[in-house]
């Protein structure tokens, strides 16, 4: 026992270098094996994701419904109505934005191909023109570029692609389909049993840690489910900002359709990244068959807008929300950028709020303890 104690620590080194090496040596199969535990869970993760998106709209809905005389059984149906009419809300407000951008976008396609030959004369001779300067063998090469039976071969060349690889490409759509159907389902589970699960994870972690432990635990996580739900509430209001400013400015510079965009435009902008791409091609599809120069007016008004959104509103709004300093919300955007791309733009300011909560309120926590000394 007595040289066991003599060579703990490098014993304890020798091991710990062990399983780095088997870790190493074995990374393939462990990442395999990390991915096929992702994929396996990653059901009740989408479910636990729009359980705590969904449950800020069922908190409100609880709070409008709220009966003062105690009642048993006002008191059960309340939450099972108030996740109802928040699910009817999210599809409808999804609904009436489809319902505005969806018929003209799909006008506006139809027309596209139905001009597409005009299109391509069009097309044809602005580049004859920019290749006039040319020399004719350089115009003969544009041209064999250019001309239609070029472009139908490179049309077919990928179209055939494409069909090799559309077994999967269905696959993978209804996997997606599969893993939002069984998430749905698993997130109203979880509304509805909120409460119950609350209780038991509480008892659970206070088995198993000290007092102390577990009064941090709570601490810990009242401040993280308070700054993410503070976030999510944040981030609406930034893309309902957009979508406001996008559409006003058009209704001024006399575009149609602004309704319909901005509606686009601030549903399209809840999604972290590529959100304004899909606002952007769905107003200029929109507007493409009534002008051109309207679409390029549309590109501008979103493209200063979204400057100002993100420079000026975003820090401000979603600051505000989590009780985070505009500045360092910039901060993290910029760094959580640089380090893992969309991810990191969406989790890094409600990661930083929280970090910045409990370190203020250590700090607070100190420096009344290092008071309370002095006093003494």
């Amino acid at each position: 026992m007595n040289i066991f104690r003599e060579y703990e620590k490098g014993l304890i080194f020798i091991l710990m270098i062990t399983v780095a090496v088997i870790i190493i040596i074995n990374v393939n199969s462990l990442f395999a094996a990390t991915s096929a535990v992702y994929q396996a869970f990653l059901p009740l993760i989408i479910g636990l994701c729009m359980a705590f998106v969904l449950d800020i709209i069922v908190n409100r809905y609880e709070k409008i419904l709220y009966y003062p005389k105690p009642n048993k059984y006002i008191d059960a149906m309340r939450r099972p109505l108030a996740i109802l009419l928040s699910i009817i809300s999210v599809f409808l407000m999804v609904g009436i934005v489809m319902y505005l951008a969806i018929p003209q976008t799909v006008h506006s396609i139809t027309i596209t191909i139905q001009h597409l030959p005009e299109i391509y004369d069009m097309f044809m001779k602005h580049i004859l023109g920019l290749t006039s300067g040319l020399s004719m063998a350089d115009q003969h090469v544009v041209n064999d570029l250019l001309t239609g039976k070029k472009i139908l071969a490179n049309v077919s060349e990928y179209a055939t692609s494409w069909l090799g690889n559309i077994a999967s490409t269905v696959t993978d759509i209804v996997m997606v389909f599969v893993n939002f159907i069984i998430g749905f389902v698993f997130s109203i589970y979880l509304l509805l049993n909120k409460k119950e699960l609350q209780r038991e994870l509480g008892l659970f972690v206070k088995a198993y840690v000290s007092d102390d432990a577990h009064t941090k635990i709570l601490h810990i996580g009242s401040i993280i489910n308070s700054v993410f739900s503070s976030f999510f509430v944040g981030q609406f209001l930034d893309a309902l900002t957009l979508g406001l400013m996008v559409g006003i400015t058009m209704a001024i510079a006399g575009l149609p359709y602004a309704l319909n965009i901005g509606c686009v435009v601030g549903l399209t902008a809840l999604i972290p990244l590529l959100g304004a791409y899909i606002g952007a091609s769905i107003g200029v599809m929109m507007l493409l068959v009534e002008s051109p120069w309207d679409a390029v007016i549309f590109l501008i008004i979103l493209i200063v807008m979204q400057q100002i959104e993100n420079n000026l509103i975003y820090p401000k709004i979603v600051g505000d929300s989590v009780g985070l300093p505009g500045i360092w919300v910039f901060a993290a955007i910029v760094v959580g950028a640089n380090l893992y791309g969309v991810i990191g733009i969406l989790l890094s300011v409600p990661i930083a709020a929280t970090a910045y909560r409990l370190l203020r309120d250590d700090v607070h926590n100190r420096l009344e303890v290092h008071n309370g000394k002095d006093e003494v």
